[in-house]
C-alpha cells in the first residue's frame, strides 16, 4: 500500500512538472475585436483621455481571451512595472481593482473565469499625476492559466504583453464626457450614487461607455 501511494505522489509531481513546462496558450491577450496579440508583443499607447475626476487616464485597450481552456478553468494576470515616471497603474481583473505606484514589483490579480471563446478586458491603465505630468510608463502583463487538479490548482505560465504608455502631447487629450449629460455613478453592487465614493466605483459616461474607477 505504501508503494502505491508513493507511485501516486510521483505521478502527481511528474504531471504538474509537465504542465508547467512551456507556455500555456489556452488564454491569450487580444484587442477589443478579439484579434490575438502575439506573445511578447509591445504595444504603444499615446492617446490620453480626461477621466471622470478631471485627471488624465491612458487606457491599455488589452483584453484576455479564453482560446481553448475548459469552462471550469481560471486565469489571473501578473503585472510588473518597469518604468513609471509618475502617477500609478491600475488593473481591475476580473472585478477587483489594484493600484500600483512602484517599479520592479510584480503583483497578481484575483482568479477569474472566462467562457471558452469569450473576451474580458483586463481594465489596465496608467493614471499620470495631472494634465501636465508628461512622461512614460512601461508595464508587462502575463497571463497564468489555472487548471484544477484534485483539490488544488496547477499554475501554468501563459503569454506576456508589454504596454508602453507615452504622455507627451496635451493637444491629443480627448474629453471623455458628453456635452449635455453628466456621468452616472454606481457602487460595486450596482446601486446608483449621487457622487463617487471611496473604493470601487462604476461610472457610465455620457457616450454610453462604462468604466470602473478606484478612488482612495
Amino acid at each position: 500500500m505504501k508503494k502505491f501511494f508513493t507511485l501516486i505522489a510521483i505521478l502527481s509531481v511528474t504531471f504538474a512538472g509537465a504542465q508547467a513546462q512551456g507556455i500555456d496558450n489556452s488564454y491569450q491577450f487580444a484587442d477589443k475585436d478579439g484579434n490575438i496579440i502575439e506573445d511578447g508583443t509591445t504595444v504603444v499607447r499615446n492617446e490620453p483621455e480626461i477621466d471622470p475626476f478631471g485627471g488624465v487616464a491612458m487606457q491599455s485597450g488589452i483584453f484576455i481571451k479564453n482560446v481553448s481552456a475548459p469552462q471550469n478553468n481560471q486565469v489571473r494576470i501578473h503585472t510588473t512595472i518597469t518604468r513609471l515616471d509618475n502617477g500609478n497603474v491600475q488593473v481591475c481583473f476580473p472585478t477587483v481593482c489594484h493600484s500600483y505606484n512602484t517599479t520592479g514589483y510584480t503583483n497578481q490579480s484575483e482568479n477569474g473565469k472566462i467562457a471558452t471563446g469569450e473576451l474580458k478586458s483586463i481594465q489596465a491603465e496608467w493614471l499620470p499625476n495631472g494634465t501636465e505630468a508628461y512622461g512614460e510608463c512601461i508595464v508587462k502583463h502575463q497571463a497564468f492559466a489555472l487548471t484544477p487538479f484534485g483539490k488544488n490548482w496547477i499554475d501554468n505560465e501563459g503569454p506576456t504583453i508589454t504596454v508602453h504608455y507615452i504622455f507627451a502631447d496635451p493637444a491629443g487629450i480627448s474629453q471623455h464626457t458628453m456635452q449635455n449629460q453628466p456621468p452616472t455613478w454606481y457602487d460595486a453592487q450596482g446601486r446608483q450614487l449621487t457622487a463617487p465614493a471611496r473604493g470601487l466605483n462604476v461610472v457610465r459616461l455620457g457616450d454610453g461607455s462604462v468604466r470602473k474607477v478606484y478612488r482612495k
